[in-house]
């Protein structure tokens, strides 16, 4: 065991020993208190098999409090130094094992662990020689110790015919002094009208609640029944955004309190926002999004209210009489966790509400932004339902979910048949063939690569590679309509049980009662519907279908059978029923179009973004006249249109192309004039909409970019990258020697989607490329960073062994193991700019001083501190971040850097280290991000040379008079909201005053 998981055990022990030593007899003496538990039982139980017993209960006990303890130690406090960790369960240890707390003591705080922490505190000497965040963390975990003895006391049988005593000799009480009771009550206010004594207990029950009941991944191909054995923690895969500095989207959440994330149909949005609730309750982020840890998620689906007048109030977030928690909500409970700033708001979906009340989401989202500032939100839309700067007012940071990659495709794959593993229909040692299988073909096919393009279209490939033992459709609509026969069929075939109703509800009965409903559904722009009108749909269908007709089946009897045997519809909350993924109800709702003949319907209704998808799944179900009316209507309706509206109509023409069907040649040749031009495209949307269309479009396209401007050239090589094939690669060759910043970033974020070598070889290895930094993700990519001729600066995601690079000038590693400084200069020996960005462990920072160009160094959240001292020998280093664990050094060394003139600091502890920064007198950049609760600018009054300041996250009562006196400042740059009255006289100098949530990349050139 680890020095910090003794520790921990030990501090589990205490809080048991304490439990149980009132419970032994004969054990009240003072001299019991330091006895270990073992010891007491040998003392107290005389017959060997009651001791065995009584030990295993204990120990039962010990590892719950333990778990409890490495929850909140492990991920919450993992910044911490061990040994500083380890002093802090020590001193937590020795403040329990220091106090009798007996029944009296637990009586006298009223059963209140916080009342009994603050007593434990108060007659406990304070501990010596702990940090400030090592005496933070020695409180918090003192109060969940006090919190689990509190919870194991009131449990035991002995605990309470003593309760009722106590109970009565209080009651008795209340006659003899009133004033002292009432001095007992919780204090109350309008934010707790009830006192928020309940407050901490019921958080700790909700988050318990979220990840046991949460923490489950509905995958397609696992059985309905043993869904809720695939752990969503587990399976969860963290994908790329649209982002220009990190592209995944964990970093990009972290990086904002406000985030809007968009995606087509099937992306993970929804498993997005159950993910960051379940990791956020559970304590497990790392990195990024470990200041999530321990907020209160509170999930909204939108679909959930589209039928109601009005969007919830904070009270109304889950105080439905169903939900298991609502009888123990203390009222005003999510009003105050809001109003701390303790919550996380995570939407689903806007969407699913229809089209004309989307602006009501909006004022809904304005009000609670007003009045709960501080809390953290994650909002969710299909891109066609709100365009990228729909909430951009309310200070909303866009992302878009980016299709998965080649890389990000294999590791779905394999996580897939991990998570099936004991619930598939072969056997465990089976499923690696299955698996190698599949991802041959998805390396040789481009069809199916052209396919898995999202986690529910890859979840479809591998249940069906499993269930049709790797027989694979060519096209998506066959792809839908064999996992809807699979999930409708073959499921019920490969049980042994057969019943009369198993006779009647054949897969035509099955698809035609789910289509009425998807297409009832589609028609009211809803998602969900109450149980009892499903039923009554599903009666009037059985009624004029003949084969069921005169059988008196009930809409209850069908509905149910529905939910139990087919996997496609569900009832996730009691009395509502919807599809288990929205686009099988679109799929249905096609097909229903298609058999009862709905296009002038379909056309009619095309500009509405709820119907979208629905109509691109039209064409591969209809008939070709269907076509032919669908495609001259869309068309034909454009010519008509304002123009806006006109090219949207035009583009969802070409969308549905995707489907490899015939077309007349008159109605062909109409449709390639629309993509001419509508090529380039004009915007992000437009990309991904028109890369649907597939590799026909790469003939229309430009042979190359040079002509178009550097809008039209980046959205080109984005979508060529985004279809795909050897037609793509041809057509990227062209764009290569483009050297415009945004084209060349585009190349790059395109090798992904390539082979690794041959894209290295024919796109990059003489491509200009831009001159900053060029990021490279998977391990797979790294032998062949030789073969790129211009590339001078480098950033990985890791610290994986690079092949040799002699005109390397920039590396940075983020998100890696150990690195060895040593080895890494003697490797690239002419780097002027290293950063390390949230390594585990640093060895050797001597050998930074044996680079003679060293201009530029970042150490950023670095979890094992290395000594700093050599840094004073950098006598050449002009710009220096460090951050978090770097921040205990003193500053004094950027008095003793001569060339020093940018300085970057994260998490100062102490703000009286700004005393230094006078002394640098070549320093004109000065950045500090928060990390104490009263800043004290006064110090940088007196560094007459800054001409630019960043300073993040102040406090809201920060003093900014001292920077009147800084005569050379030029720009301030802030994510907080300042009250300009007082920095007046600096705007009439001419300062530049930037306020906006933090951009650009860490490293700094």
């Amino acid at each position: 065991m680890t020095g910090i998981e003794n520790a921990l055990l030990r501090a589990a022990t205490q809080v048991v020993g304490q439990v149980v030593r009132p419970l032994l007899p004969d054990l009240k003496a003072r001299k019991h208190r330091f006895t270990e538990l073992s010891d007491l039982v040998n003392a107290s139980v005389g017959d060997f098999l009651t001791r065995r017993k009584v030990r295993e209960q204990l120990e039962r006990m010990v590892t719950d409090v333990f778990e409890r303890f490495q929850d909140r130690a492990g991920q919450e406090f993992r910044h911490l130094p061990e040994h500083e960790m380890t002093a802090a369960l020590a001193a937590v240890s020795e403040a329990l094992s220091g106090h009798e707390l007996t029944d009296e003591a637990l009586f006298e705080t009223d059963l209140d662990h916080r009342k009994l922490a603050r007593s434990v505190r108060d007659r406990t000497t304070p501990p010596d020689g702990l940090s400030a965040d090592a005496e933070i963390v020695y409180s918090r975990l003192l109060d969940i110790a006090c919190l689990c003895l509190v919870r194991l006391v009131i449990q035991l049988e002995p605990f309470q015919p003593r309760a009722s005593v106590e109970t009565l000799s209080r009651l008795t009480a209340l006659a003899d002094d009133v004033e002292r009771v009432l001095d007992r009550l919780p204090f109350t206010s309008l934010d707790a009208p009830e006192g928020a004594e309940k407050d901490e207990d019921f958080r700790f029950r909700y988050l318990e609640f979220v990840t046991s009941t949460m923490d489950r991944l509905d995958l397609l191909g696992v059985p309905v029944s043993q869904r809720s054995s695939v752990r969503l923690s587990v399976a969860y895969l963290n994908l790329r955004a649209d982002d220009s500095h990190d592209s995944r989207l964990s970093k990009v959440l972290g990086a904002h309190r406000r985030t809007f994330v968009r995606g087509e149909a099937g992306c993970g949005k929804s498993t997005l926002l159950r993910w960051l609730a379940v990791t956020a309750a559970g304590s497990r982020f790392r990195e990024e999004l470990a200041q999530w840890n321990g907020r209160v998620p509170l999930l909204i689906k939108l679909r959930s209210f589209a039928e109601a007048e009005r969007l919830p109030r904070p009270d109304e977030f889950f105080a439905k009489e169903t939900d298991p928690l609502f009888q123990l909500l203390p009222a005003g409970w999510v009003h105050r966790q809001m109003l701390a700033g303790g919550a996380i708001l995570l939407v689903d979906g806007v969407d699913e509400l229809p089209h004309g009340r989307r602006e009501q989401v909006r004022s809904w989202l304005d009000g609670l932004i007003r009045t709960y500032p501080h809390c953290l939100f994650v909002i969710t839309s299909r891109p066609a339902a709100a365009a990228q700067d729909w909430l951009s007012g309310l200070e909303f940071h866009s992302a878009t979910v980016q299709p998965m990659g080649r890389n990000e495709v294999r590791v779905f794959v394999r996580r897939w048949h991990e998570a099936i593993r004991g619930r598939a229909s072969c056997a465990d040692d089976e499923l690696p063939a299955f698996q190698a299988a599949l991802v041959r073909q998805l390396s040789i096919q481009d069809h199916l690569r052209a396919l898995a393009v999202s986690p529910l279209l890859c979840a479809m490939l591998c249940a069906l590679n499993l269930d049709r033992e790797t027989q694979l459709p060519k096209d998506r609509t066959s792809l839908y309509q064999a996992a809807l026969e699979m999930l409708l069929v073959n499921r019920d075939q490969s049980r042994n049980i057969r019943t009369e109703l198993d006779q009647l509800l054949d897969l035509q009965a099955k698809q035609t009662l789910l289509q009425r409903l998807a297409w009832h559904l589609t028609l009211n722009e809803l998602s969900e519907m109450d149980r009892k009108q499903v039923e009554q749909k599903f009666a009037e269908a059985a009624k004029s279908m003949i084969r069921l007709a005169g059988k008196d089946l009930s809409g209850k009897t069908i509905l149910n059978y529905l939910i139990e045997r087919s996997g496609v519809i569900r009832e996730p909350v009691v009395g509502r029923i919807d599809f288990v993924h929205l686009t099988l109800q679109e799929f249905l709702a096609a097909k229903e179009i298609v058999e009862e003949n709905h296009i002038p319907r379909l056309v009619k209704e095309a500009h509405e973004p709820s119907w979208r998808e629905v109509l691109l799944m039209t064409p591969g179900q209809a008939t070709n006249p269907q076509r032919v009316e669908l495609f001259s209507g869309l068309l034909d309706r454009a010519d008509r249109e304002a123009p806006d509206l006109a090219r949207r109509l035009r583009l969802l023409v070409i969308t549905a192309t995707a489907n490899p069907r015939p077309i007349r040649e008159e109605l062909r040749r109409r449709i390639e004039q629309v993509a001419t031009e509508l090529l380039p495209p004009k915007k992000p949307d437009e990309v991904r909409e028109l890369a649907a269309a597939g590799e026909w479009l790469l003939d229309f396209m430009p042979a190359r970019t040079e002509p178009l401007g550097s809008l039209g050239a980046r959205f080109c090589v984005e979508l060529a990258a985004m279809i795909g094939g050897p037609k793509a690669l041809r057509l990227l060759a062209g764009y290569a020697a483009d050297a415009r910043e945004q084209v060349q970033v585009e190349l790059v974020a395109g090798w992904a989607s390539f082979d690794h070598g041959q894209y290295a070889r024919d796109i990059l290895a003489n491509a200009p490329l831009h001159p900053g930094w060029v990021r490279v993700e998977a391990p797979g990519m790294y032998p062949h960073l030789p073969l790129l001729q211009k590339l001078r600066r480098l950033e990985i995601a890791g610290s994986a062994d690079l092949p040799p690079l002699p005109l390397l000038t920039g590396l940075c590693l983020a998100r890696g193991g150990e690195v060895d400084l040593d080895r890494l200069v003697d490797q690239f020996p002419v780097l002027d700019t290293v950063a390390l960005v949230n390594v585990r462990r640093v060895t050797g920072i001597p050998a930074l001083t044996r680079l003679p160009n060293l201009r530029v160094l970042t150490l950023l959240s670095l979890d094992v501190l290395p000594s700093l001292a050599p840094l004073k020998q950098l006598r050449g280093l002009e710009v220096l971040t460090l951050g978090r664990t770097c921040t205990g050094m003193d500053l004094q060394l950027v008095a003793e850097l001569p060339k020093l003139r940018e300085l970057m600091v994260f998490g100062l502890r102490d703000p009286q280290a700004l005393e230094v920064l006078q002394r640098a007198k070549k320093l004109d950049h000065f950045g500090l991000d928060g990390g104490f609760d009263s800043l004290d600018l006064a110090p940088l009054a007196r560094c007459g040379n800054l001409r630019s300041l960043t300073l993040w996250n102040l406090a809201p009562d920060a003093d900014l008079s001292p920077l009147l006196a800084l005569p050379l400042l030029e720009t301030v740059h802030t994510n907080n909201k300042l009250d300009e009255q007082d920095l007046r006289p600096l705007l009439r100098r001419g300062v530049k005053l930037n306020v906006g949530p933090r951009s650009g990349p860490l490293i700094r050139d």
